[in-house]
């Protein structure tokens, strides 16, 4: 059967904290449950038998004649309750050591975490700084592209223009230049078929005379 702290305290007639001390010191073994600590009942009833025989002892040391040999008994008990004594002392500074080490080791582990955390912060800020960055280039990009465009097409709509002016300016020109050939064409065919009248009236001419005569 096992007992609670509460109820193995109410049983060996002590504190809550005594028998914590007991199971501190190793006096006490415990079993757990989860969160739950509890004690054996055979263990209890041994420390309250050990109680009992102490107490019996003593009252029998007590009342019989202090001898030699009930002195040497007392002392050697004492020693070894002293050696029990230096025995859980050196367990409890070696679990004291180890729980400062086990300590030091959480921090230290909770510090480099800590670290790791802001250097993984630090990242993703650098990372939402590169990305606005990459954005706002993009964007500039893209406005400096926009404008060459409009650049491109305003230079081409005003060469065309230009183009189209010269092509037109050459085309009067030329015009001009056909109508000139035209006009003299003209006046030289006029005067070709004015000798051809003149030259046809002259056989005309000649051919009434000499019909006539």
């Amino acid at each position: 059967m096992y007992l609670s702290i509460k109820e193995a305290a109410r049983l060996l007639n002590v504190s809550e904290n005594e028998v914590r001390g007991y199971i501190s010191s190793g006096k006490l073994s415990v079993e757990r449950k989860g969160r739950q600590i509890l004690i054996s009942e055979s263990q209890l009833k041994a420390i309250i038998d050990a109680e009992k025989g102490l107490e019996n002892e003593v009252s029998k040391t007590s009342l019989d004649r202090p001898s030699a040999s009930s002195y040497k008994e007392a002392f050697d008990l004492v020693l070894s309750r002293l050696a029990a004594l230096e025995g859980q002392l050196i367990e409890k500074w070696q679990m004291f050591t180890e729980n400062q080490r086990l300590h030091q080791l959480i921090r230290d582990q909770d510090q480099e975490l800590a670290e790791k955390k802001l250097n993984i912060e630090k990242l993703r800020r650098d990372l939402v700084y590169q990305k606005r960055l990459c954005e706002k280039e993009i964007e500039d990009h893209h406005l400096a592209l926009q404008e060459k465009w409009a650049l491109m097409e305003k230079e081409a709509s005003e060469a065309m223009a230009r183009e189209r002016e010269r092509l037109e300016q050459r085309f009067i020109e030329e015009r001009s230049v056909w109508s000139e050939k035209l006009v003299q064409e003209q006046e030289r065919f006029t005067q070709k078929l004015t000798a051809m009248r003149d030259q046809e009236g002259f056989w005309s001419r000649l051919m009434k005379m000499i019909t006539w005569s």
